[in-house]
């Protein structure tokens, strides 16, 4: 692997630490100011820094909360760095209650900004098989 390759998967493992903490704050950070962001259970694309908090928000507040990754694709273009992948949420409503799985897409775009590697494009979808 190599430095960029290193430092976007650290980027991602980022992310998955921050919303397993539910840290709605810490995950926003990790978006470029003009990220443009359409979350797995969002209406609409998100594009300001205070949509993507709200977002997070609202997605982290479910009881203990976690994601994993798989599958991930880097495809690197300059300074930027295209991933495709999946990740498993798992959280529960209540306390008490089952655990819940859903297995999400994602694309995201990374690029470096004053020398750090950000998050500038991310989309996320649930994953409903289909017949192929």
């Amino acid at each position: 692997m190599d430095k960029q390759e290193i430092a976007v998967r650290e980027l991602l493992d980022e992310w998955v630490s921050r919303v397993g903490q539910k840290d709605a704050e810490g995950v926003a950070a990790l978006y470029h100011p003009t990220a443009q962001f359409w979350g797995t259970l969002a209406t609409h694309v998100r594009d300001e820094p205070v949509e993507v908090l709200d977002y997070f928000q609202q997605f982290l507040d479910r009881h203990r909360i976690g994601a994993s990754i798989g599958n991930l694709r880097l495809r690197f273009h300059g300074d930027l760095c295209l991933s495709a992948g999946h990740y498993i949420f798992r959280w529960q409503d209540k306390p008490e209650a089952d655990e819940i799985k859903a297995r999400t897409r994602f694309t995201f775009v990374f690029g470096q900004a004053e020398g750090e590697w950000t998050i500038l494009q991310h989309h996320s979808s649930a994953w409903v098989l289909s017949g192929f």
